[in-house]
């Protein structure tokens, strides 16, 4: 049980730095000027990217808790 509640801190850690980076992009894109500032295919694409990784996040968080009481 231990090799895997370490997997799975080592794959949630993996998700947090894919999500810090997603979040970094889309405030990149939010900094930019205003014509350029528009809604597209690419922050549609990362605002989905942040959402599933959150998802993936939480979900991970739930198996790490129930590994610790197994």
């Amino acid at each position: 049980m231990l090799k895997e509640m370490k997997l799975l801190e080592e794959v949630k850690r993996a998700k947090q730095a894919s999500l810090k980076l997603a979040q970094t992009r889309l405030d990149g894109r939010q900094n930019r000027p205003y014509f350029e500032n528009n809604d597209d295919a690419v922050q549609a694409g990362l605002l989905e990217e942040l959402s599933g990784l959150t998802d993936s996040i939480d979900a991970l968080d739930e198996q790490i808790e129930k590994s610790r009481y197994v």
